[in-house]
Formats: structure tokens, sequence, C-alpha cells
């Protein structure tokens, strides 16, 4: 289905389906051409004047819904989720996966690959003093990027990086300075917020290695480990020039020394690094911290072109997906690829009115959305599941990367008007993930398997039932509402709180249920009410659940100490009147914005609300948020998919 809007509608947009497919905007223009992945691409928290940062997008490449994301990286540390800073002047390599729009120092980041010439370093060295390292100084006004592509020219090395990507895959191609030593290395144990803990590399033949990365939470990464994040990221690559001088570094720690992030940017671990064992022509090798390279002579304006493949299931999936996809070598094929998936991802919505630069806003917001959840199968079908097993279907694509606390309201919503397949695909995803790791409840922010306990609210609930509600529903319909009871009961709000009876002590101490989060959760709930009546008939559930959903009012009476910030006095006179709430308190409803704006998000009993289930309009009736809601500016139904980096706020300033 595609949507057509006008830009100069402000306020809630009108929407009209249409049936015809159109892949250009007016003029001729490709909808792709419009994409400017600069926008939101910074961590910046002084421009932000906030610890968040800007938007957290990366500028490289990736396709719609893809397992990879082929873009440059500037910076390991910090909460720098993407990896990457616009305003960075130093460029570390180019990784074959992000993460997108978030914080908690960020995740994924893995396979740094960087074109060298010169001595060899096996530390990627530091800002302020780049050529102690592998990283190089590169030329602003040579960066370019748009949907399918990138370049840049790193200046300390005189090379002209190009990347593009495929659905499981990678393409980049270097353009080298004459020198007899010039150089593809990769820095496999490289990951943004920590490092991976194993890794593994070995020579296929002439032109080809393959290998893995483990990531494990002592390793850093997601939450700097708090997010459990627990993976392996397997690789295929073939080079255009054959190995005929390569070789393996391997860096030793002192017993005893961490692997975290604030391990990695230690001096200590650098001057380990620095003095990583190289050993020349090896068929293969294992160990804890591992990087690879290979070294040939250029002649001025050689072109070197590197395919790489990867994997969460195996080497023989990274393999598959390397035959299917990374076959020919045109590398200007690969770019026009990448860019039709984008006209046509993009022509869900046709737009009219606006000026060049709105348009360019409404479809980069656009493209932010369909990156995450991204597809977590090989193209045989198989993924890894919750059990840490291979598992194989083709009745949906497994998907994972799933911000809920925040895109229930906004990213979801619209992928069910534009994407239900993808909505669909996602459900399929957090029932089997529920059924496979045994928990039988659904994660609140789910990272490729983890649960990772971040933020607050039981999300999924929300979206399934939304999407229940607009007739998606090619999944376990019992399965799905067996598990969102089961979360509804068993999951608090509060990080690390995993049971009600933790969660007991919080409702007796601000009278009011945490399942309500505390504007977070009443959505969850009225949604959750929802289902039985027409799943199931199950009345006692339907009643079970409208009563805990009304605790949320309990939220503006007195004995709440502000914590909505609204009065009970001025629900009586169908006014709200926002009261400071204090910001140190967990849970607080000032989490990522002002109390006011979660009035924008939530209909209370006070005010009169259409719903479009009950179809009537009347006092007491309690609106569905992720239908009804108006456009947050925190999150516009257009620019958030994950955190803070899709909102149009902070990634674009203008939505």
């Amino acid at each position: 289905m595609e949507i057509k809007l006008n830009l100069k509608q402000a306020g809630v947009l009108a929407i009209a389906a249409v049936a015809a497919l159109s892949v250009q905007a007016r003029g001729g223009k490709r909808l792709s051409e419009y994409v400017n992945p600069f926008i939101g691409a910074t961590t910046n928290t002084q421009m932000a004047k906030a610890e968040h940062g800007l938007g957290k997008t990366f500028p490289g490449v990736a396709t719609p819904w893809g397992m990879t994301q082929v873009s440059p990286n500037t910076i390991t540390g910090g909460d720098n989720g993407s990896g990457y800073s616009y305003e960075h002047t130093t460029i570390e390599g180019f990784a074959l996966t992000q993460m997108s729009g978030i914080g908690w120092y960020g995740d994924l980041g893995n396979y740094l690959v960087m074109p060298t010439t010169g001595p060899l370093h096996t530390y990627r060295g530091e800002a302020e003093r780049p050529e102690e390292g592998y990283r190089s100084r590169y030329d602003k006004e040579s960066e370019t990027a748009r949907a399918g592509y990138y370049a840049v020219r790193l200046t300390d090395y005189d090379i002209r990086a190009e990347l593009t990507a495929t659905p499981h895959g990678g393409v980049m191609r270097f353009t080298y300075p004459e020198n007899e030593c010039s150089r593809i290395q990769i820095d496999l144990a490289r990951r943004v917020g920590g490092t991976s803990v194993r890794q593994y590399v070995e020579r296929v033949d002439d032109y080809a290695i393959r290998g893995w990365m483990r990531c494990t939470p002592d390793g850093g990464g997601w939450g700097n480990g708090g997010g459990k994040a627990d993976y392996t990221v397997y690789f295929y690559t073939r080079f255009s020039k054959p190995l005929e001088c390569y070789g393996v570094w391997s860096a030793e720690f002192p017993e005893g020394m961490g692997r975290k992030l604030e391990n990695v940017t230690s001096p200590e671990f650098a001057e380990a690094v620095r003095r990583a064992k190289v050993t020349e022509r090896p068929d293969r090798m294992e160990g804890d911290h591992l990087g690879f390279y290979t070294e040939f002579p250029t002649r001025e304006g050689e072109q070197v072109l590197m395919r790489t493949a990867i994997s969460f299931v195996s080497l023989e999936g990274a393999e598959a997906n390397f035959k299917a996809e990374l076959r020919g070598k045109d590398f200007e094929r690969y770019c026009e690829k990448a860019a039709a998936l984008w006209d046509e991802a993009l022509s869900k919505i046709k737009i009219s009115g606006g000026t060049e630069d709105e348009r360019t806003i409404f479809y980069t917001s656009l493209y932010h959305t369909m990156i995450d959840p991204r597809d977590y199968r090989d193209v045989t079908g198989e993924y890894v599941g919750g059990d840490r097993k291979v598992h194989k279907t083709d009745a949906f694509k497994k998907r994972t990367v799933f911000s809920g606390w925040d895109v229930f309201r906004s990213q979801f919503p619209l992928q069910n008007l534009i994407n239900p397949e993808v909505v669909n695909d996602m459900i399929n995803s957090f029932v089997t993930l529920a059924e496979e790791n045994g928990t039988g409840v659904y994660e609140r922010w789910e990272f490729l398997n983890a649960y990772s306990g971040c933020m607050l609210g039981n999300p999924a609930i929300a979206v399934i039932v939304d999407a229940y509600m607009k007739g998606i529903r090619g999944y376990d319909v019992e399965k799905a509402y067996r598990f969102a009871r089961q979360t509804a009961d068993r999951m608090g709000t509060i990080r690390n709180w995993d049971i009600r009876p933790a969660a007991a002590a919080y409702r007796k101490r601000w009278n009011t249920d945490t399942s309500i989060g505390v504007w977070a959760n009443g959505p969850r709930l009225w949604a959750r009410r929802r289902m039985p009546a027409s799943i199931t008939g199950a009345d006692r559930h339907t009643v079970k659940y409208s009563i805990r959903k009304r605790d949320g009012s309990a939220c503006a009476t007195p004995t709440a100490r502000g914590r909505t910030g609204r009065k009970k006095d001025a629900c009586r006179s169908g006014t709200v009147a926002w009261s400071a709430i204090p910001t140190n308190r967990v849970g607080s409803c000032r989490t990522t914005c002002p109390a006011w704006w979660k009035s924008w998000a939530v209909a209370t009993k006070c005010w009169p609300i259409w719903n479009p289930f009950l179809k009537t309009r009347r006092a007491n009736s309690i609106g569905i948020p992720i239908i009804i809601m108006p456009m947050n500016p925190c999150t516009t139904c257009l620019s958030s998919s994950t955190a803070w980096g899709r909102r149009g706020s902070r990634s674009t300033g203008r939505v």
C-alpha cells in the first residue's frame, strides 16, 4: 500500500490510501536521492545540550531492513552507539554492522576494515595523534553519502574509500596511490562500546578468508555488558588482489585485565595492542584479540575491491549469503541495486508540496524508520534462536533490534500501514523468541535475542494488539495472547525488576501499579485488555486488565505526589495543570522528555477522546494512544525508529 500526503498539512497528518506504486517524485527525481544520511549522524552532547547527545544515526550504507550496515567509524568509547559523529576529524575504519539512533554505549561495529599504506599499526591510535595508529584524518569536503553509497578520502594515506551494501553483505572499493606497501587491515576484535572476546580467521584460498568474532557481555558492548548482548558474527570475504603477503596480529593482556569499555579505552589496553605479535601467512588462527592484514603494491589510482558477507548463524551461512548476493565485481551495479531497493521502500509514501529541504527531511526520516527491526536470517532461512540453537523457517523473516519502549507509539503504527508484513514478522519473532528462551514473556528492548531490560514498560503488547486490531494476524494468535498476558502479569516497568512481587513495594509507596510505568504502561494495559474479548472471550481477563489499567488514574491523585504531574482538581475541571516532577526517581515520567509531553501520548478518563474501537465519543472512554496520539515532538511517526536517533527534533531538527 502507498500513502499519499501533503507536507503543508501540519499537526495531525491527513492520509489517504492509494493503489499505485511509484518510485519517482515530481520532476523525475528518484526518491532515494532525497535521502541525506548525514542528518542525525552526530552524538555531540554540547550541541544537544543534553547527556543523550544528538541523533546517533550512521552515515554509511544499508538496505531496507538489511542485516548489514556498512559505515565509517570515528570513535570506539563513550556513549557513541553509532560509532560515528559528524564533527570528528579522524576515521578508525569501516565496519559491517552498526546500531542506529541509540544510546547506552551501543554495540556492533564489528569487522572494522581500514585501507592503509606504510608501516603496519595494530592499534587504532588516538584522535589527537592518528599517526600513532591505523586511523586517519579525512577530507570533510570529500565525504559523500546517499542511499546506497558512501565515499571519503583518507588524507593520511591519500586513499579514497567507497562503500555500498547488500542485504547480507558489504562491498568496499579502495583507490590507492602508488606505493610498494599498500594494505587492507581488519580489526577482528573491534566492537562499539567494547571488544569481541574471541576471534578466528582462516585462509580459504588465494583470494578469500573466513572466520568469526564472538561478542559477550564480558566484552562490554550494549549497556557495557548490562544489556546482556551475546552473539557471534561469521564472515566470508573475497579480495580482488591475491593473498601473497598477509598475516595476523594477536595481542595478549595482563592477567585480570577486563575487556569492557573502560578497559578498551585505557592506556594499558592500548599499549598491549601496540605490542601485538605478528604471525606471517598462517593458514588459520584463533585468539583473544586478533587482526588480519593483506599487503600488495599499487599503481597510482589502482582500485582494490573487497566483498564480505556476514551471518549470525555459521561460517557456511556467511558463504551462502556471499554466493547469493556478492558473486559479481561491478561496484556501481551494487550501488544501483541498493538505491533501487530504497526507491521501492520509500515509495510507500508519496508526498506533494513542501520545499526541496522539507522533502529531504521527510524521506530521510522515513529512511531511518526502515533500518530496524533488521532481518536476522541467512538466505537459507536459518537463524539463531533464543535457545542458542539453529532454527529454520520460510514462514516469516526473523527480525531483531526491537527498541520497544519508544517505537510502539510511532514507528510500528506507521509500519502497520505501509509495511504490515514487517510488523507480522516482528510479532512472529516476539512469539518464537519467548518460546525458544523459555521465558514465555516479551522483552521491552530486544537486541540479537538478548533480553536487555533496557528502559520501561511492556511495549510489545501494544504492538501486537495494534497489529491484531488492524487485521495483521499471520502468527499464532492464541500463543501471542498467552505470552502477552504472562508479560503483563510478570514484568514490571523498572529496569531489572522482572516480576510483580518486586514491584509491590513500588505500588505501596506511590499508590499506583508499576505496570503503569507511570505513563508508559497505560497503553500496554489498555491494549492487553482488548485482546481476550476479541480472541478468546475470556471475560475474567478483560475485567482484570481493565481494573489494572484504571490504576493509571491513581497517578493523578495528590497521593501520587506529582508522579504524573496532573492534579485531581484539574481532572475534574477538564484542564491540565502540570507540576514539577523530581528527576531522581526511578521510573519518573520525565524519562527522555518533560512531563507535559506525556499528555499528548496518553488519553485519561477525564478527557473526551475518540475511541476507534468503541465507536463513540464520551468523557469516560480510554483512547488507545498508538492509534490516536498526535505527533509528539520527541517521537514523530516518521522519524522515530529506535531511541533518540530517529526523532524529528533530534535527528533532523525540523520534522
